[in-house]
């Protein structure tokens, strides 16, 4: 299925523009499956990313949810700003390898901040690649984390 960026664009000045931001470009990065990467580059952007992307999350979301009625389907949006998604990743890889590093040597649990579902998919990713620790979300909807513990996951 073919997607309309002028739509994406549409609804993301509409959004934007109710916090006075009108000079902004929206690029279609790539698709990928039932994903659509879209990536904003402007000047006074960067609120977007602040606190750890909460308002680029939920700009996302609610953008996610707006373009799926408009084309009728399931098609999930990654909204990105100069580079964040990227630089947030490593971030939690370092923090994965990090807690990991300290739960194997103290031989305790460590919670990780709240985080939304894609970062915590993230997180489990990279320490499911790292031995002597597993992990496991807890806690629900907005304090759901992340929590590294020692030994390995019984099945």
């Amino acid at each position: 299925m073919e997607y309309n960026i002028d739509e994406i664009e549409k609804y993301l000045k509409e959004i934007l523009g109710y916090f006075k931001i009108y000079s902004f470009t929206v690029n279609l990065d790539s698709f990928n499956k039932d994903v659509l990467y879209v990536n904003l580059e402007g000047e006074n952007l960067n609120f977007l990313v602040k606190s750890s992307g909460e308002v680029i999350n939920s700009l996302q979301y609610i953008l996610t949810l707006n373009i799926n009625n408009i084309f009728g389907c399931f098609l999930r949006i990654v909204l990105d700003y100069n580079n964040f998604r990227h630089e947030r990743e490593k971030y939690l890889e370092f923090i994965s390898n990090k807690f990991s590093s300290e739960v194997i040597k103290k031989g305790r649990a460590i919670t990780l901040e709240p985080m939304n579902p894609f970062e915590r998919r993230i997180v489990h990713s990279y320490i499911s690649n790292i031995s002597g620790v597993y992990s496991k979300s807890i806690g629900n909807e907005l304090n759901r984390c992340v929590v590294i513990y020692p030994g390995e996951q019984s099945s």
